[in-house]
């Protein structure tokens, strides 16, 4: 699946509507039968002194790792689950500070159906329920990625609702707001409320049938077979009426469907002259690298409008079409070549799946189609009144990821109707990056003295006016070249961090070195490939990624990689700064290079980090670190002052060190895979000497090592730091 996919499946619509609707299953009496699932980190003692606050059960939510297993459910599962929760105080230098204790469970639905939930309260005296308690069920297993599904905040004992869950993996999450801090001077009858208990009882009623099935007909269409292509839809519908999924997909079953499910009433009217692909049902396809003219000025609009429109923006006279990522990399379409300054477009996309062929666009699909949904642009084409291209850019693109492409013309739905659209006739441009090494997206880092989830970065660059320049040596592999190529041409390098506050504005440059790497061994002066230095690019985010931030900073390059294994620096520099590396400590500059790169045992395309482990456990290479040290280079570290790695650690290590990038090449030249061999003869000798000392001064793409404007003394450097060095 795309990384950038919003999972907008009907059940969020679903689950949302069966909450208005609970099932009271107990009264708020609270008595703990004896059968009842007791939470893993309960404690003995009355007041929270007693209580270790690493509490072994948090799951994501504030401390520990753990989510305590609740078995499978089944029809007819019925499950109570009995613990404590509340806030409870830390010590940090801010004074006592509230954390919350989240009680985290996990289930495993074996078949489709309702779960009915009643959570009471009972405070620590037992004088009566808690003010408010907090229940949260989410679709998968992963804390990091998992969806909520339901959530209730309730001030009413019990604490009842229902939702419908799909099969697979559940969290089940129950807690209460969190308590303020105490102020300062807070009142000497200040109590935390942590052992406040609470009681759930859990009830399931299976309603999956034979007849929801992908091969059944139509959701929102009356047919004489029972049941509908989407079971998401059609269990729950059956649920209430048997006889859909039993007899026929009648009338009523259709409207319960359109009435309970996040599906779309797709119809389509095309005007006289229409272009073919004015329906969703015929898209046109898209050629990567292929200017295509999309004249929307006779098309009708078939694609969701106004308020059923998964995007903020309304889109009217649209056209449809189709186009494949060719191989693993990042794809953009962008419009406005030839606009006028009036011409304002809108693109949506939506996810059609993997495969060696392009799916055909089915009835079924369609009535999907919110679940589909990617990601949508607009924009005028004007610049002077601050539009500019409408692009799309969809990153991490698999091989053969087909998508579906909607562009139509913007307008005032607050006002008007799709048929007041802008009309134009505009180039749509598509171009692919190639990603050959990609680390996999970053992740929260757990600090170990508080438990909270950070997105920890490790400085690089000159950090102050006393330290040494930092830099960090990772990992990476160029794979075997392809046929009638020696070499990789890397275009471009993604790398994902932040500038600290007290870094700006001097942190003008993002610098850079690729070295050779033998095995594990540290990095070494004469191990430099190659070393540049680019004006500090505009960050931006990307959705895969933990972090909220702009994160992604993009470094062009233009650089010839044979196969084989390497390291990747990348550092903070200001405006006086060289393409050696060398700063003015007197105006410090860095870049916080985030780390816990991994794609893990639950990630459809995992991450490539290289982690370097032995023995003794997960490390890095970091260089000249404080004054004082007498060893130069890189040193070795091992871990990081206070963070731990993330949340789920069995399918982490030892990769949380790695930082996060990527590569962007292509095919590259036979002629020059041996950087240096100007002349090809498989020798780096007096003659290649030559030849770069005759384009001193120029811009000879052949000769320029560096990656910067000009063959100067920094190419000679590289170049003489494998004088008399065979290629290999």
């Amino acid at each position: 699946m795309h990384p950038g996919i919003m999972n907008l499946t009907s059940l969020t619509a679903l689950g949302a509507a069966l909450t208005l609707a609970p099932v009271a299953l107990a009264q708020c009496d609270f008595s703990v039968p004896p059968a009842a699932l007791c939470n893993i980190d309960e404690f003995t003692g009355s007041d929270c002194a007693n209580r270790d606050y690493a509490d072994a059960n948090g799951g994501c939510g504030t401390c520990g790792q753990l989510i305590q297993p609740a078995g499978d459910v089944v029809h007819g599962t019925f499950l109570q689950i009995h613990g404590t929760i509340g806030s409870y105080p830390v010590s940090t230098t801010a004074g006592l500070v509230a954390f919350r204790d989240l009680d985290w469970y996990m289930i495993n639905v074996k078949a489709g159906g309702f779960l009915d939930i009643s959570m009471v309260t009972a405070k620590a005296d037992d004088s009566g329920p808690i003010g408010q308690s907090e229940v949260i069920v989410m679709r998968g297993g992963d804390c990091r990625a998992a969806q909520t599904v339901y959530s209730s905040v309730s001030s009413v004992c019990p604490n009842d609702g229902r939702v419908y869950l799909e099969p697979g993996e559940h969290l089940l999450v129950f807690g209460a707001p969190l308590e303020p801090n105490p102020p300062a001077q807070g009142p000497a009858d200040f109590q935390w409320p942590c052992t406040s208990k609470y009681l759930v009882t859990l009830e399931f009623t299976a309603v999956i049938a034979p007849s929801c099935t992908t091969a059944a007909g139509a959701c929102l269409t009356a047919h004489e077979t029972p049941g509908c292509s989407d079971p998401a839809c059609c269990s729950p519908v059956c649920g209430l009426d048997p006889a859909c999924c039993e007899v026929a997909w009648d009338a009523d079953c259709a409207t319960s469907a359109a009435t309970e499910c996040d599906l779309f009433v797709h119809a389509c009217s095309s005007p006289s002259g229409a272009p073919a692909n004015d329906c969703i049902l015929t898209p046109a396809s898209i050629t990567i690298g292929t200017s295509l003219t999309v004249d929307n000025s006779n098309a009708g609009t078939d694609g969701p409008i106004d308020v059923e429109s998964p995007c903020q923006y309304a889109c009217g006279k649209d056209l449809w079409y189709t186009v494949t990522a060719p191989s693993r990399g990042n794809m953009t379409l962008s419009l406005c070549a030839g606009a006028s300054a009036t011409d304002d477009s809108v693109i949506e996309v939506y996810a059609l799946g993997s495969g060696t062929t392009t799916p055909t666009i089915t009835p079924d699909f369609v009535e999907q189609l919110p679940s589909a949904f990617i990601g949508c642009r607009d924009d005028t084409c004007n610049p002077s009144q601050g539009g500019g291209p409408t692009t799309v850019y969809l990153p991490n693109c698999e091989e053969n990821e087909h998508f579906l492409v909607r562009i139509g013309g913007w307008y005032d739905e607050t006002t008007q109707g799709p048929e007041s659209a802008d009309e134009f006739s505009l180039t749509l441009v598509s171009t692919f990056e190639r990603v050959i090494f990609d680390t996999g997206p970053q992740h929260s880092v757990k600090r170990s003295d508080t438990g909270d989830l950070v997105n920890l970065g490790l400085t690089s660059g000159c950090v102050n006016t006393t330290n040494a320049q930092r830099w960090l040596a990772q990992a990476f592999v160029m794979p075997p070249a392809e046929t009638g190529f020696a070499s990789w041409r890397v275009r471009k390098l993604v790398v994902k961090g932040f500038i600290s506050t007290q870094y700006i504005p001097t942190t003008t440059h993002l610098a850079w070195t690729v070295w050779r790497r033998t095995g594990s061994n540290r990095p070494i002066n004469g191990d430099q490939v190659q070393s540049g230095i680019v004006p500090l690019p505009t960050p931006y985010n990307e959705t895969a990624d933990d972090t909220g931030s702009l994160s992604t900073y993009e470094i062009p390059v233009d650089l010839l990689l044979e196969p084989g294994t390497y390291y990747l620096s990348v550092w903070g520099a200001n405006t006086v700064s060289s393409p050696s590396g060398a700063c003015d400590p007197a105006s410090p500059a860095a870049f916080a290079w985030f780390v816990s790169a991994w794609g893990g045992q639950d990630q459809t395309s995992p991450g490539e980090a290289v982690p370097l482990s032995d023995s003794t456990g997960t490390y890095m290479w970091r260089s000249a670190m404080f004054p004082g040290t007498s060893v130069q280079g890189f040193l070795r570290v091992g871990s990081v002052t206070n963070h731990e790695p993330p949340c789920v650690t069995s399918d982490v290590a030892p990769y949380w060190l790695n930082t996060c990038f990527r590569i962007v090449a292509e095919n590259g030249e036979i002629a020059q895979a041996c950087p240096g061999d100007f002349n090809s003869d498989g020798q780096r000798d007096g003659g290649d000497l030559g030849q770069l000392l005759g384009a001193w001064g120029t811009t000879d793409p052949a000769i320029n090592l560096t990656g910067d404007p000009v063959v100067d003394g920094a190419d000679l450097g590289v170049f003489l730091t494998t004088f008399g060095v065979p290629c290999p």
